[in-house]
């Protein structure tokens, strides 16, 4: 049963994934971007610069699998227009995505805090805290 609800978890994101390509694709958004993006005339290094930055940001906040599904659709355009080799880039998303795991999740870190008591805030004065439980 365990394999099931994986599978079907796995498949809604795919089509999720799926669906926010075509919407995406209908609006033109990877178009625009990508057009944006030439009339910035980076040089492929500045791009795989920020793409680096981008991709480090969205790891502290989503797991791998899900920054490469939401962002693949809109920055491959960017990257062929910019004359970057769809393969080395499939190769360069692997390599920046496992390195933006590293990096500490901030998601878990914040819903970890709502869960814990006032108290630990109420290390600083009295007239410091801004807590009611103080």
């Amino acid at each position: 049963m365990g394999a099931v609800k994986t599978s079907c978890m796995i498949i809604l994101i795919l089509a999720g994934a799926a669906f926010l390509t075509v919407a995406m694709g209908f609006i033109g958004l990877p178009r625009m971007l990508a057009e944006e993006i030439a009339a910035l005339q980076l040089s492929p290094y500045m791009l795989l610069f920020f793409l680096t930055i981008l991709f480090v940001i969205l790891g502290c906040f989503l797991d791998g699998i899900s920054v490469v599904v939401l962002t693949t659709s809109v920055v491959l355009p960017m990257v062929t227009q910019a004359g970057i080799d769809p393969l080395w880039f499939g190769i360069y998303i692997v390599l920046v995505v496992e390195m933006s795991q590293i990096t500490p999740r901030l998601d878990l870190i914040f819903s970890s805090f709502k869960v814990l008591p006032g108290e630990i805030f109420c290390l600083l004065p009295k007239r410091h805290c801004r807590f009611s439980s103080c």
